[in-house]
């Protein structure tokens, strides 16, 4: 998976020029991911980025969805904590 990433600055160009074309990225290796993960956990993966996504689409600005998704892995990790 590591090696299909493009290099960090293609990335930032994707970034800063064309964000489309970078999102489109984002979301087939994710799908990819998603697909190459064992059957019995992708249904759940995918309920996982659909959150992610709803959380990120309902932010005001990047940052804000910077903070919803470390808001949402803290909490996440606190419940695995609890759980431990």
């Amino acid at each position: 998976m590591i090696a299909e990433l493009p290099s960090f600055d293609t990335l930032r160009y994707l970034a800063e020029h064309d964000p489309e074309r970078l999102e489109r990225l984002r979301r087939a290796l994710t799908k990819r991911l998603i697909s190459r993960a064992p059957e019995r956990i992708q249904h759940r993966l995918r309920g996982l980025q659909f959150e992610i996504e709803a959380r990120v689409a309902l932010a005001p600005n990047p940052i804000a969805a910077c903070i919803a998704l470390s808001t949402m892995m803290h909490t996440t990790f606190g419940h695995l904590a609890r759980a431990l």
